[in-house]
């Protein structure tokens, strides 16, 4: 997971200091045959590996063609988290969905500290109730779908008050090695 999280955290970097984020009616438009064709196949390839291939066919793990396989099955996540946010990107472009997905932007501003908090409650959660082997997958994303619906109103509740996230304000103070004011 390291490397997958790292590797989307410095394209993330690459995006903001290329200016990307801000101008996103020129990656819309040169994404619009690419991006959905890219997305429909690597989607595609998780589908086919997952249900088809590792089920019927015995792959020795660490061969070749096993290493060849997980690779690409890595780097499809990671190429169809982009299109994900191209996707997000087309819908902004519409007033009506710009307006409805604005309370997001809470949650975004403070994401690392959502992140963490998530992270935390999900494992606490598991772990209390034995959810591995009790929950149902509707009950798993009720509770997650109740956890979001919480942090959304958190974060805007914090934001109001404060300029970042704990987290965030922490991990400037880190990164620049002083206390910054967070208010």
């Amino acid at each position: 997971m390291i490397p997958a999280a790292l590797t989307m955290m410095l394209l993330g970097g690459a995006f903001v200091k290329k200016s990307m984020l801000n101008n996103t009616d020129s990656v819309v438009s040169r994404g619009k045959v690419m991006v959905p064709v890219a997305f429909f196949l690597f989607l595609a390839y998780r589908l086919v590996l997952l249900y088809y291939v590792q089920p019927n066919f015995e792959i020795e793990q660490g061969s070749t063609l096993s290493v060849f396989l997980m690779t690409l099955y890595y780097a499809a996540d990671l190429i169809i988290s982009l299109c994900y946010l191209w996707f997000l990107a087309v819908l902004l472009q519409r007033s009506f969905w710009h307006k409805a997905l604005r309370p997001l932007a809470y949650v975004g501003r403070t994401a690392l500290s959502n992140y963490i908090l998530q992270s935390f409650l999900g494992y606490l959660i598991m772990r209390t109730f034995n959810g591995y082997d009790s929950l149902s997958i509707a009950e798993c994303v009720l509770i997650v779908i109740a956890i979001f619906s919480v942090q959304m109103i958190l974060s805007k509740l914090w934001l109001a008050r404060f300029k970042y996230g704990p987290l965030e304000w922490l991990w400037r103070c880190i990164s620049y090695w002083k206390l910054l004011p967070i208010r």
